[in-house]
C-alpha cells in the first residue's frame, strides 16, 4: 500500500526500480502471492485504489506498481486510514476492485508513506482501521519515508504494534524497496 501523494515521487521511484528484486527476494518464503493499492486523500482523483489484486505473477503485480505516481496531496494528513479499512475488508475500491485477500494465507500488508492520515475521516479512524486489521489476521509492516511525519502522531507505531507487525521509521527514500525486502522477510520467518 503506497502513499502515492505528490511528495512521493522518489520513495515511489525506487519502489517501482526495486520492485522485482523485492518479489524475487521473499518467492523462496513460501507461497507468496503480491498485490499493490494506492492511496491519496479525499480531494484527489481517487481517495485510494487496488493496482493488481493478489496474484503470483510477478509480472502483473509490477504492471500494477507501475500505475503509481505522484501527484495530489497537498494538505499533510492523506486518506490511509480510509485504504487500511477497506483493504483489510476486502472492500472495493472506487473502481469495483479488491484486493481478494486468500483464506488461510499469512497476511501482511507492507504500507509507506510520508505523512500520518486523517482521523477521523469520512467516518473512517485509526481505531476502526486497526480492528479491521486484527479482525482479518492482517500484520502491518508501515514504513515511514523521509522524516517521520507518518508516524509524528505514532500511527505507525501503534497499528503495526496491535497488528503483530513492525514500525520502520525515517526510511530513506533510496532505501524504500530493501526495507520492504526487510520487512516481508521478517514478518514471514517469525
Amino acid at each position: 500500500l503506497a502513499d502515492t501523494t505528490g511528495s512521493m515521487y522518489s520513495a515511489i521511484a525506487n519502489v517501482k526500480a526495486g520492485a522485482a528484486s523485492i518479489m524475487s527476494s521473499v518467492a523462496g518464503l513460501g507461497d507468496v502471492q503480491f498485490a499493490a493499492a494506492e492511496y491519496k486523500d479525499i480531494y484527489d482523483t481517487y481517495t485510494w485504489k487496488v493496482n493488481s489484486s493478489f496474484t503470483s505473477s510477478t509480472a502483473t503485480t509490477q504492471g500494477g506498481i507501475n500505475q503509481w505516481y505522484a501527484s495530489g496531496g497537498g494538505d499533510g494528513p492523506e486518506g490511509q486510514m480510509i485504504a487500511l479499512t477497506d483493504l483489510a475488508n476486502n472492500a472495493d475500491d472506487e473502481y469495483g476492485n479488491s484486493v481478494d485477500w486468500r483464506d488461510d494465507s499469512t497476511r501482511i500488508l507492507v504500507w509507506f508513506g510520508d505523512y500520518y492520515g486523517h482521523d477521523p475521516r469520512l467516518g473512517y479512524t485509526e481505531a476502526g482501521a486497526t480492528a479491521a486489521l486484527i479482525a482479518n489476521n492482517i500484520s502491518v509492516e508501515g514504513l515511514s519515508v523521509g522524516y517521520n511525519n507518518m508516524n509524528a502522531t505514532g500511527q505507525v507505531t501503534r497499528i503495526a504494534a496491535a497488528t503483530g507487525g513492525h514500525a520502520y521509521s525515517g526510511v530513506n527514500n533510496s532505501a524504500v524497496a530493501s526495507t520492504i525486502t526487510a520487512a516481508i522477510t521478517t514478518a514471514l520467518e517469525e
